[in-house]
């Protein structure tokens, strides 16, 4: 599998830069290290957002706060590695959820599918929802590169270097070069979701245009 320097990388290959770099943590002492020390965190996170990659997928009993809504029934505090929330279920529909994955009458995306959610509202880190015991399907950072998909790799490269592309080359190439990249990137990971969906038991599930939380 790709390491983090493959996929460093790969994403300096993307933009013509044949000094390949040997680490970033600590970064071995070259400015495109420096600089894929800063945005590779940064790209990876974003990448992940945007789709619902099954690595990144987790699912966790929420935690009750104080509720100081009027509007909202119930507060939950969101788990601290949560990137993007997916799903939000009562704590025996996500167990009636995980019997039918064990039977195999449904397919792991279904768990994640946001139009089947409950209503919710995040609001400074806290989860407002009218669901009791409510259950979290979300996304979470995963840092270790052997967990990733080689589809997923290709769309990270591609990514990196739309944020590489403006400090190394600059000016007006070096913004066209990052507009053409993380349109790259996307188009991989579009392309990847509807393969999955049709296809394979863990299907995908892309993000609507609405990233920010509801």
């Amino acid at each position: 599998m790709a390491s983090i320097v493959d996929i460093c990388n790969t994403a300096l290959a993307h933009l013509g830069n044949d000094n390949e770099i040997s680490s970033i943590d600590p970064p071995d002492g070259s400015v495109e290290a420096g600089r894929c020390k800063r945005f590779y965190p940064i790209a990876r996170k974003e990448l992940i957002e945007r789709f619902v990659w099954p690595f990144a997928c987790k699912r966790q009993t929420l935690a009750s706060v104080a509720n100081p809504s009027e509007i909202w029934t119930y507060a939950y505090q969101l788990p601290p590695d949560c990137i993007r929330p997916v799903r939000v279920l009562t704590a025996q529909v996500a167990n009636a959820l995980l019997f039918e994955l064990s039977q195999g009458h449904i397919v792991f995306g279904d768990m994640f599918d946001d139009s089947k959610s409950a209503p919710y509202e995040v609001e400074d880190g806290v989860l407002f929802t009218h669901e009791p015991e409510a259950v979290l399907l979300y996304l979470r950072d995963v840092v270790d590169t052997t967990r990733y998909t080689p589809t997923f790799v290709s769309a990270l490269g591609f990514l990196l270097a739309s944020y590489l592309a403006g400090p190394l080359i600059r000016g007006a190439d070096g913004a066209r070069a990052a507009q053409n990249y993380r349109q790259l990137a996307l188009a991989q990971g579009d392309t990847a979701m509807t393969m999955a969906a049709r296809g394979s038991h863990e299907r995908h599930f892309p993000v609507a245009s609405h990233l920010a939380v509801r």
